[in-house]
C-alpha cells in the first residue's frame, strides 16, 4: 500500500520558507525534512475525476471527511518519535475511530449509499 500511496500522492516543496511580515521567520521545515512553506491549517483530500466516478464510496469518504489539525499535528509528532510502522498506524486509526464512534459510523453508512 505505501508504494501506491508514493505513487499516486504528491506534496509539493519548496527549498526554503517564506512567510509574509511577522511570520517571516517561522521555519516550516518538518522533522522529516521537508518543506512546504507554509504552517499547517487545514488539509483536504483531493482525487482526479477518473477514480471519484469509479468509485463513488471513496469519494464521498474524502468529502465526508474532517480531521482536527491539531489531531494530525499529534499524530506526526507520534509518527516522528518512531510510531510509524503500518501496524502503529492502524493502531492510531482504531483510536481515533473508538474516539468518535458516532460521527464514524454516520460517514461509513453515507459512503455506502453513495456506493449503490
Amino acid at each position: 500500500m505505501e508504494q501506491e500511496l508514493d505513487k499516486d500522492v504528491v506534496w509539493l516543496e519548496v527549498l526554503f520558507s517564506a512567510l509574509p511580515g511577522e511570520q517571516k521567520n517561522i521555519d516550516t521545515k518538518l522533522p522529516n525534512g521537508k518543506n512546504h512553506s507554509f504552517q499547517i491549517s487545514s488539509m483536504h483530500i483531493v482525487t482526479n475525476k477518473k477514480f471519484a466516478d469509479a468509485n463513488p464510496a471513496a469519494a464521498k469518504l474524502f468529502e465526508l471527511m474532517k480531521f482536527d489539525i491539531n489531531d494530525v499535528s499529534a499524530e506526526n509528532v507520534i509518527m516522528a518519535k518512531g510510531t510509524n510502522k503500518p501496524k502503529d498506524i492502524e493502531v492510531h486509526a482504531d483510536g481515533g475511530i473508538k474516539a468518535d464512534q458516532k460521527q464514524f459510523y454516520a460517514s461509513i453508512e453515507t459512503t455506502k449509499k453513495a456506493a449503490m
